[in-house]
């Protein structure tokens, strides 16, 4: 492994995708605060602009750093360099990852501590928006899979486009179970058998999406 190549690897990444990367977890934050401290129609347009912020947030890395970089011939720049797939894949997951589930991970602490503590939701509502934002990550790890395994723009707009077609509809299932529609409204926070069940069901497929994408870089001998 070469761990000086990976390192430049990631840094460039970082360094290319600084200013968009800026304006969108800038966006992520504006929107959130805009479901916390907004009125009635406020607060329901920003939670819609929050989910979209979030999502295009994951969306823009994904075919900025992988899929951009193949179609853009970037491509044979790394070929050049003394790396192996291995190599190329770890920069790749390292430096998605810390661009995106960095800022997930305070704007999920943000609006959990925000549900929790301030009057402008239930508290029972701390389950299902925990899912959901879980779910975005999901989603995120599923698009960095398939960008990575398949290097294919159109299986990466398939595999989006999926997902924004069941988002609603998991959302509208999950709100429906008999463990959370009872407590949804309620002004404790109530971790119920099938919230947790949702919730363990959505992390142990990100680490299989993780486990995935080395197996599939695993099994190529080259980059083309």
């Amino acid at each position: 492994m070469n761990t000086q190549i990976i390192k430049q690897l990631i840094l460039k990444d970082w360094y290319f995708q600084r200013w968009m990367l800026s304006a969108y977890i800038s966006g992520c934050f504006i929107t959130l605060f805009g479901v916390i401290w907004g009125q009635d129609i406020v607060r329901t347009i920003s939670a819609s602009l929050f989910v979209m912020a979030v999502m295009s947030l994951s969306m823009y890395l994904i075919f900025t750093t992988v899929i951009n970089e193949r179609k853009q011939g970037n491509l044979s720049f790394v070929m050049s360099l003394p790396i192996t797939v291995k190599d190329y894949t770890i920069a790749k997951m390292v430096a998605n990852a810390a661009a995106f589930v960095i800022p997930w991970s305070v704007l999920f602490t943000i609006a959990i501590y925000a549900i929790a503590t301030l009057d402008f939701l239930a508290a029972g509502w701390v389950p299902i928006i925990s899912i959901t934002l879980v779910y975005i990550l999901v989603f995120y790890s599923v698009m960095l899979t398939v960008s990575l395994a398949f290097e294919s723009e159109g299986w990466t707009i398939f595999a989006m486009v999926a997902f924004f077609m069941t988002f609603t509809f998991a959302f509208m299932w999950v709100k429906g179970l008999d463990g959370i529609a009872p407590y949804i409204q309620g002004d404790k926070i109530v971790w119920s058998s099938d919230a947790l069940t949702v919730l363990a069901a959505e992390l142990l497929s990100i680490v299989g999406m993780l486990g995935l994408t080395f197996f599939f870089q695993s099994r190529k001998t080259d980059f083309l």
